[in-house]
């Protein structure tokens, strides 16, 4: 039986990288892993390409791995599959197909879903295809829209292969995705991270030294850690930052980490290394995070991102708005703050009411309006009305484009001082200035300008600003 495993990608980046693919071939029997071939596509081909690159491989079973930002492209496709004189089975996997898993079968375009971690699913599914074709009552595999959902499954994971160690993955130029660990110790109530599964299993250290090796020798430049809290607890991320420092000094690491576990010996060991860590904050309000199943200690937290700060390591912070319980204001007031503290990267996004999440089941009751296919995000709320949604959308583009691509860390607070002005009313008024010199609010979310683009944006704004305040000294440093 020829398996076919396909990747959709938003883009050719360092980050498209197979490796849920390539976890799933890795963990075949050598029969079925020699039959078995991974194919990357992108958003960007056509569905014509797609559909001829798929067919092209003339295999029996097709797995998808689904997304949000590929659920519509892969439907499509699957129902131009089934449309073909000898369909394939068609297997959906994945975060999406695991919290959505009735209403794709629903579709009639897919044979089974797959919820859940699914090496050792996925290898029984394929057997079975190729012997006799029972596959009622596999692990994970869910067939009937009509039935609840099938329990997601778990994998054990000390028992699965590298798809690095065993060449089903090759690494690229720019980068590797690097799964240190599975599972999420928070149970946050609009992320679906930890799949309904408490906990967190890292992966064996012999196998994750083995592939730091295997890294290095392969010429890798730079590791995104696949691990959401790489911190939690801090012993965890002590160890893992210290086989970094044995094994790969020389690499660049991409970390997401919890500010609350911040401590002196985790950055004393993260100064060893060339890094860049990423924080979720998502809002600056306890009260907001606590009615998420989000619980911080503010003074904890608050500590460590001024630890990182203090210690001029490269970190970044997420903000989301349209949370239930925030506002505009609350929103604001989170941004002004994380501004305070000189990330070099603040990364805000509206809020996605994700299927499988408690939010999403909680979203009549919390007077939530979302979109209804992918991304589903949030249209109004109780606590935020459709202008808001657009003011805080604008807000975040004109932080993007003035202060992480125009690389305003290094200046935004100076200015801001001397001004006596706070960081939000500077960004806001650059917003006001921007739409107001371009004629266009779709202009500011524009990704085109590079930062030498940029810079003469933030210099006409900053010398108009400069002079209504009456310091005409200040010119030459602008």
């Amino acid at each position: 039986m020829k398996i076919l495993i396909v990747s959709l990608h938003v883009r050719h980046s360092a980050q498209a990288i197979a490796l849920a693919a390539g976890n799933l071939k890795a963990a075949l029997p050598t029969d079925l892993q020699q039959n078995t071939r991974l194919l990357d596509l992108y958003l960007q081909q056509s569905p014509q390409q797609m559909l001829a690159l798929i067919q092209a491989e003339k295999a029996e079973l097709v797995a998808f791995s689904l997304y949000l930002w590929n659920r519509q492209q892969t439907i499509q496709l699957a129902t131009e599959l089934k449309k073909t004189p000898d369909p394939p089975f068609i297997l959906l996997g994945g975060p999406e197909a695991s919290a959505d898993s009735n209403r794709l079968l629903d579709t009639g375009v897919v044979d089974a879903v797959l919820r859940g971690e699914g090496e050792e699913s996925f290898t029984r599914l394929a057997e079975q295809l190729s012997q006799d074709g029972q596959i009622a009552g596999i692990a994970g595999i869910c067939l009937d829209p009509q039935l609840p959902p099938i329990e997601a499954c778990s994998c054990a994971i000390e028992r699965l292969r590298s798809p690095w160690l065993d060449r089903t993955l090759e690494p690229v130029a720019g980068g590797v995705l690097w799964e240190v660990a599975r599972g999420c110790p928070f149970n946050c109530s609009f992320c679906y991270d930890a799949k309904g599964m408490a906990g967190v299993r890292p992966l064996p250290q012999q196998r994750l030294a083995a592939e730091l090796d295997f890294f290095v020798r392969n010429g890798v430049e730079q590791v995104w850690v696949l691990d959401s809290t790489f911190n939690a607890p801090p012993k965890r991320g002590q160890q893992l930052l210290q086989m970094l420092i044995e094994k790969a000094p020389q690499l660049h690491y991409h970390l997401e980490a919890k500010a609350d576990f911040i401590d002196a010996a985790t950055i004393a060991l993260l100064s060893q290394i060339s890094c860049s860590i990423q924080l979720g904050l998502q809002s600056a309000d306890p009260e907001v995070l606590a009615g998420l199943n989000r619980k911080i200690n503010p003074n904890r937290f608050w500590t460590g991102v001024e630890q990182l700060a203090a210690s001029g390591l490269t970190f970044g912070l997420d903000l989301i708005f349209g949370l239930p319980g925030d506002s505009y204001t609350g929103f604001t007031a989170s941004l002004n703050r994380a501004l305070h503290y000189r990330p070099n990267q603040v990364d805000i996004f509206p809020l996605a009411v994700l299927p499988g999440t408690q939010l999403y089941q909680q979203k009549e009751s919390c007077g939530l309006k979302t979109e209804d296919q992918p991304p589903y995000l949030l249209l109004q709320s109780n606590d935020f009305s459709a202008q808001q949604m657009h003011d805080c959308a604008l807000l975040s583009a004109a932080t993007d484009l003035f202060y992480n691509r125009g690389r305003a860390v290094g200046f935004l607070l100076p200015f801001c001082e001397t001004l006596k002005i706070s960081p939000l009313n500077m960004l806001e008024e650059f917003k006001v200035w921007f739409i107001r010199a371009s004629g266009e609010e779709a202009l500011l979310a524009s990704k085109d300008r590079l930062p030498p683009q940029i810079l003469p944006l933030q210099q006409a704004f900053l010398q108009q600003r400069f002079n209504s305040a009456g310091c005409d000294q200040f010119p030459p440093l602008i």
